[in-house]
């Protein structure tokens, strides 16, 4: 599942992206129990701005899709 979301995200952010090769998406459970996963992404310094939006607005954006993503593929 992980790889799946890994490649998921890394195909709508870098578009987006000044350095797409920097671009590292890095999922975790938080727990062993947890159905949560946790994905930490990792760009170059120069695109921060591009990943997280004016106003927060693409980090939203993305939130929100990958909870329908979750939903659609029954994973949280």
């Amino acid at each position: 599942m992980a790889d799946s979301v890994d490649v998921w995200i890394k195909g709508i952010l870098a578009p987006l992206l000044d350095d797409p090769n920097a671009l590292q998406i890095d999922t975790m459970r938080p727990h062993p129990e947890s159905e949560t996963v946790e994905v930490l992404i990792r760009c170059a310094k120069s695109d921060v701005g591009r990943v997280v939006g004016k106003h927060n607005h693409t980090i939203n954006a993305l939130r929100i899709l990958a909870r329908a993503w979750a939903g659609r593929y029954h994973h949280e």
